[in-house]
């Protein structure tokens, strides 16, 4: 397997958090679904309202882009 389509499958399990109503605090969350990266964001937090976004590839199979820049 080439190096660009380990990244792309990374890419694919990339997920942006951040709680819905307080903070600017970001994390990034690898996961298989978008339900087990909300879980994960849940329980870092320790709140059940974030929102969480995968994020968005781009041409560069290196450079993925996050909350709709």
């Amino acid at each position: 397997m080439s190096k660009e389509m380990a990244y792309r499958i990374v890419g694919e399990h990339i997920y942006m958090a951040r709680l819905k109503y307080e903070g600017d605090r970001t994390i990034v969350v690898l996961a298989g679904t978008m339900t087990e990266a909300t879980e994960k964001a849940q329980q870092f937090f320790g709140l059940s309202s974030v929102v969480v976004e995968r994020v968005r590839k781009t041409d560069d199979p290196q450079v993925y882009v996050a909350w709709g820049c």
